[in-house]
């Protein structure tokens, strides 16, 4: 049993690890000077994005399926942490891609947002940011006891 719930979090892993790619391109194309005079594809960021998101929904109601079923104590609390996690981690897939959708709609047809309304999009995105990684570090202080 402890094996398929270690498979469960390599599989969330393995999209945290897409996620972290998408947030990188994130800083290094839009939160420069320099990026003031780079063309970004912001277009094919809110695609692989949308991707990333979609995926994520997927596997947010995979686990809670697979979460259903019995484990033992420390399984228990682990999947039930794992759940919040993906739920977190979703949750802030999709401000990534509000967020890429706002630079996609603003690169191509100068669509404006105010500073204000920035800042709130941004203060939420690193909120949801703290929740995952919070969550996570539960997540891993729980992995070497099951």
């Amino acid at each position: 049993m402890n094996e398929s719930i270690k498979m469960k979090a390599f599989e969330v892993n393995d999209l945290l690890s897409e996620y972290v790619v998408l947030h990188n391109h994130l800083l290094k194309s839009a939160g420069t000077f320099s990026s003031l005079f780079r063309k970004v594809d912001f277009g094919s960021l809110t695609e692989q994005t949308q991707l990333l998101y979609d995926k994520f929904l997927q596997k947010d109601k995979e686990i809670n399926e697979w979460s259903k079923q019995e484990f033992n104590e420390v399984g228990r609390k682990f999947v039930d942490y794992l759940c919040e996690y993906v739920n977190a981690l979703t949750n802030t897939s999709k401000l990534l891609l509000q967020m890429y959708q706002y630079l996609k709609g603003r690169a191509e047809e100068g669509k404006k947002i105010t500073f204000s309304q920035h800042m709130e999009n941004d203060r939420k995105y690193q909120e949801s940011i703290q929740e995952y990684l919070k969550i996570g570090k539960y997540l891993n202080d729980l992995y070497p006891l099951l």
